[in-house]
């Protein structure tokens, strides 16, 4: 139902998560010389209790601040999603009660869902489409603010237009106005697209951002699979480029980091065709687009 994509071993190979409905869950891992399918092996097959859920959305993202990628499932109601932390050679620990996602996440079906920070605090909020099976369950979406690696639910205090109820579905976020903040577009059965504006506070020393469209010449010309690392002091943000995202959805390919109180910027490009590009100090609050080197 899910798929996402993104160098979770970190050794050059992006590899492909697949969340599967009542199946076990897909964890393919790329060696260089074609998949291998090692979830079980890497922690991610089941749930923390042995179990198959109705995995719905997937997303990988860093959720703990380690560098490292880690796996967000959304789930049907009493279910809960799954937060499958990356330990670091292709290993990961159940998290979903450690990153406090267990418990609000139980009453909620989710479908599609992203991880991405939505006020530019440098920490992945998650973003999560939800809706019941059927018209009896018409449910709001949730956002669940990342504070530190430990989520919680603000749904509530996000807007009021937020509480609307529908059987969401797919998410897709993209700075739609170029505000540097990331918006949502959301779909929902037999009810119009929502478009969901982020209005978090930006007048504010710790509310920096920076933003990359990768073009391939070498590699594939979307830079899909590219590795972006931002520095910003002591703290390194990675992003893998892939448009697939959440559930049936195909987001922007344009990378985001937020950046918070920091001004300046280190961003090193690792190109699908294992080009490494590397960028001195760039000032924060601007998009940038990269185009691949031609030489080595």
């Amino acid at each position: 139902m899910g798929v996402a994509m993104a160098d979770f071993a970190q050794d050059g190979h992006p590899g492909i998560f697949v969340a599967n409905d009542n199946a076990r869950n897909l964890l393919l891992r790329n060696r260089g010389k074609g998949f291998a399918e090692v979830g079980l092996e890497a922690g991610v097959a089941f749930n923390g209790d042995g179990r198959n859920i109705s995995g719905m959305g997937a997303d990988f993202g860093d959720i703990d601040g380690d560098g490292r990628p880690d796996i967000v499932m959304t789930g049907l109601k009493n279910e809960t999603y799954e937060v499958f932390l990356n330990r670091g050679g292709g290993e990961f620990d159940d998290g979903s009660a450690s990153t406090g996602l267990l418990g609000p996440s139980r009453e909620w079906s989710g479908w599609g869902c992203g991880l991405v920070d939505l006020d530019n605090d440098g920490w992945l909020d998650l973003f999560v489409a939800a809706g019941g099976l059927e018209d009896q369950d018409l449910q709001p979406n949730r956002i669940f603010h990342n504070h530190s690696g430990h989520f919680e639910d603000v749904s509530n205090t996000v807007g009021r237009d937020f509480g609307h109820a529908a059987l969401h579905r797919g998410v897709v976020f993209a700075d739609f106005d170029h505000d540097g903040r990331i918006d949502a577009a959301v779909t929902a059965i037999n009810s119009p697209i929502e478009l969901w504006w982020n209005r978090s506070p930006r007048e504010s020393a710790a509310r920096h951002w920076i933003q990359l469209r990768l073009t391939g010449r070498k590699s594939n010309r979307s830079a899909i699979g590219a590795v972006v690392q931002c520095r910003t002091g002591a703290k390194t943000q990675s992003r893998t480029v892939s448009g697939s995202v959440g559930y049936a959805s195909s987001s922007d390919l344009t990378v985001h980091f937020g950046l918070g109180e920091a001004t300046r910027a280190t961003i090193e490009v690792r190109w699908p065709s294992g080009r490494v590009q590397i960028l001195g100090e760039v000032a924060v609050d601007q998009r940038l687009n990269l185009l691949e080197p031609a030489g080595g």
